[in-house]
């Protein structure tokens, strides 16, 4: 069980289904906004599996905590806040985005 007053992430450099599902909620309870590509991305990174995650947090932190940060957010019930980290992060993959990414077809 997760402690929402002190919520920290169980693993840097790896999404789990708990922030996931706590972005998802908060979608369907219309306290925030996404794009669909956001929510499969996050389910997506919960389900894979593989080594050095704390090496992929260290070569894009900012990547994990913007998502950390807006969970968190969400659990304080402070929407505003968690929509514009999450709106931070779209940004960025949506401007990253290469032709194969889910994001490309929002970039301009």
């Amino acid at each position: 069980m997760v402690d929402i007053e002190n919520y920290k992430p169980l693993i840097l450099g790896k999404f789990t289904k708990f922030e996931a599902g706590v972005i998802y909620r908060a979608v369907k309870e219309n306290k925030i906004t996404v794009l669909p590509e956001t929510i499969k991305t996050l389910y997506d990174s919960a389900n894979q599996s593989f080594g050095y995650y704390s090496e992929c947090y260290s070569q894009d932190h900012d990547y994990y905590d913007r998502i950390y940060l807006a969970t968190e957010y969400i659990l304080n019930e402070e929407y505003k806040k968690a929509q514009y980290e999450l709106n931070v992060w779209q940004d960025e993959c949506i401007r990253l985005s290469g032709k194969k990414s889910i994001f490309f077809k929002y970039k301009k």
